[in-house]
């Protein structure tokens, strides 16, 4: 299953390929202290999307309220609802609550 759509009753299925993620974003957004100073042009971070997992490296931006992250390499198994932590180092910057998810073999395509 790729996705649910409540509001027309539709669950989309596909390859497992699709599952996974090039790119994720949420507008709740909590900085962990002052927002990094590059929120808005981008930096560099690690995020961590699984509670015992470890951080990826990653680029993420803050763009019209919106924190965008793109993994350098794609995540599987990523959904909204779910958080993703942004770290330098061992030090958390900030955390959003995902929102939305384009898939990596959408990604390819643009």
């Amino acid at each position: 299953m790729l996705e649910v759509r409540p509001s027309s009753n539709e669950v989309v299925v596909g390859p497992r390929e699709a599952l996974a993620v090039a790119e994720l974003a949420g507008r709740r957004v909590s900085w962990a202290g002052i927002p990094p100073v590059d929120a808005e042009a981008g930096f560099a971070c690690g995020v961590q999307v699984r509670a015992h997992g470890d951080p990826v490296p990653a680029t993420a931006v803050l763009r019209g309220g919106e924190l965008v992250v793109r993994p350098d390499v794609p995540l599987d198994g990523v959904a909204p609802g779910q958080s993703a932590v942004l770290y330098r180092g061992t030090r958390v910057l900030g955390q959003c609550t995902i929102d939305r998810t384009v898939s990596a073999t959408l990604a390819a395509v643009d």
